[in-house]
């Protein structure tokens, strides 16, 4: 639905969104002629291809202009999509249809590639055999749906309880009433997946008679489990999970301390859980000398001297290796060295501005 009122977007009913494609590639290669009958050649290449679907009344704040509690969560004002609307069929009068567009979505697709293969003649035989790597990742920041989607239906305006409750009530009188059946809210995330492949190959082309030629070949790829850059939206979860609770909901100050993970250290990070969650106060160990990674150098001389190989058959089997060498390290172990002095931990604070060391209400 359009309105004439508003001809560049189309006000708050409209659909009006536009995609937009773009992406570049480039392609590098260097040819080897090893001996008059091998050569080899080495590629090595990158990739991107970016997908925009963006609403074009983003940031023009008509969840404020239509009254709207409650929206945005987490989201920047200027991110945020102007609200959708559906509206259900009706028994008797019928006007149904989605209004609105929801979309504000980055995606890039980005990949890395590294080749090399080889050819080889040799008499009535073409043997190739090579390799390739490839890293993808898809870098995406979504924002869609931060300004509410909402569906009208009929039932809501109907008579319930009787047995032509179905034949009756409106779902756009439901809409007008603002009775809303149900509701959903995107609070937006950025998360950067990637993976790695490796393939392989090797062939023969045997030039068995003139007229007859025989191809023979194996080939071979493994793809890496698709990872998410940092361990964002695991840490997030987390985060909203505890923040969503009582009596970290209706406080007015929580501290998170934590260590400095990548995916939570520095002030972008400290920006971002701000924007989300406006009580968080995050508080960072020091770098070198907390006890969250002096235990994880524990962590780490586990994951080298039991965890690697990971060849195990059941978890039970892990389970049992554990206990035993816990049972042994406690008998070996010596003392982690604490290299960060109380004198060290006195200049660091002296650093620190009053403001941010004002006791908590």
């Amino acid at each position: 639905m359009w309105s004439v009122a508003d001809p560049d977007t189309g006000g708050p009913l409209s659909s009006y969104s536009t995609q937009q494609r773009h992406g570049h590639s480039w392609n590098v290669s260097h040819d080897w002629i090893v001996t008059p009958t091998m050569l080899n050649r080495l590629t090595f290449g990158h990739n991107v291809h970016g997908n925009d679907n963006i609403d074009r009344r983003i940031g023009q704040k008509w969840h404020e202009k239509l009254g709207i509690k409650g929206v945005p969560q987490g989201v920047p004002e200027g991110e945020v999509t102007a609200p959708s609307w559906t509206l259900g069929a009706s028994p008797v009068m019928s006007v149904s249809g989605a209004w609105g567009s929801p979309n504000n979505n980055h995606t890039k697709f980005n990949a890395w590639v590294l080749g090399d293969n080889v050819t080889w003649q040799r008499g009535k035989h073409t043997i190739k055999f090579g390799f390739e790597w490839l890293r993808q990742g898809v870098p995406l920041t979504d924002f869609s749906s931060s300004g509410g989607n909402f569906s009208f239906e009929a039932r809501t305006t109907a008579i319930p309880g009787y047995s032509y409750s179905s034949r009756i009530g409106n779902s756009f009188a439901s809409f007008m009433l603002g009775e809303v059946n149900s509701a959903s809210l995107g609070v937006g995330d950025d998360p950067a997946a990637f993976r790695h492949s490796f393939n392989g190959f090797a062939q023969d082309s045997w030039k068995v008679t003139p007229r007859v030629t025989l191809n023979i070949g194996v080939r071979w790829n493994a793809d890496t489990a698709i990872t998410e850059k940092n361990d964002l939206l695991a840490f997030d979860r987390l985060i909203s999970d505890v923040m969503s609770s009582e009596p970290y909901r209706s406080a007015t100050r929580v501290f998170w301390i934590m260590d400095n993970g990548s995916g939570h250290r520095g002030s972008k990070a400290i920006r971002r859980l701000q924007t989300q969650w406006p009580t968080i106060i995050p508080v960072h160990t020091p770098v070198h000398a907390s006890w969250l990674n002096q235990v994880e150098i524990y962590f780490s001389i586990i994951q080298r001297k039991v965890l690697t190989p990971n060849d195990f058959t059941s978890l039970a089997e892990l389970q049992d290796r554990l206990l035993r060498f816990q049972q042994h390290y406690q008998q070996i172990a010596a003392p982690f060295r604490w290299t960060f002095t109380r004198k060290d931990l006195a200049a660091l604070q002296s650093k620190i501005a009053p403001a941010q060391m004002e006791p908590a209400a």
